[in-house]
């Protein structure tokens, strides 16, 4: 009985390193997307629209038994329109570094994601020039569909904030589309 019991802890043992060592690989991966927002937070002046804007990320993939982390880059750009009294449209960008978790499901993968960064948020009027920029993060989730191996379609939702100086915070959320490449 202890004989069998010490074989099954050994056998389940090497299983689980041999899993381990044999399906962790990375691969890099080059993200795009389009996205629509709306301003949740203190914009500097309200905006008379959504807003609509691009986004990119650049990941390293590690494949791990249950998840896939993938540590990344990403940049993006969204504008809020003006509207018909006079503000003036109010263009966002940031750079921010962080992660996404991935389940490890090879056809409908769930994620979640975050990062951290800098933004800055201009905007000029016919009276007035606006410029804010601080530190900035997004936090968010995705789903995506691996149309072939290499390529995976998917839709996502992100908040956003950016902490300028002296100022109130400004959020926003955004919702998109994203196609993303394994290289």
């Amino acid at each position: 009985m202890v004989n069998l019991r010490s074989r099954s802890a050994c056998v389940l043992l090497f299983t689980i390193a041999a899993l381990w060592t044999t399906t962790a690989h990375a691969d890099w991966r080059l993200g795009v997307g389009l996205t629509t927002g709306l301003d949740t937070g203190e914009l500097a002046i309200d905006p008379g629209g959504p807003a609509f804007g691009a986004g990119g990320h650049l990941g390293y993939v590690i494949d791990l038994p249950l998840v896939d982390v993938v540590p990344e880059l990403a940049v993006s750009y969204v504008r809020f329109p003006g509207d018909e009294i006079g503000n003036a449209p109010q263009a966002i960008t940031s750079t921010r570094f962080g992660a996404r978790l991935e389940l490890g499901i090879p056809v409908l993968s769930p994620a979640v994601y975050g990062h951290g960064g800098y933004a800055s948020l201009a905007g000029e009027g016919s009276d007035y020039i606006l410029e804010r920029s601080g530190w900035s993060y997004d936090v968010g989730a995705a789903l995506d569909l691996t149309v072939i191996p290499a390529m995976r379609v998917g839709v996502h939702a992100t908040y956003n904030a950016m902490l300028p100086d002296e100022k109130d915070e400004v959020t926003w959320t955004e919702v998109g589309a994203h196609v993303a490449f394994e290289l």
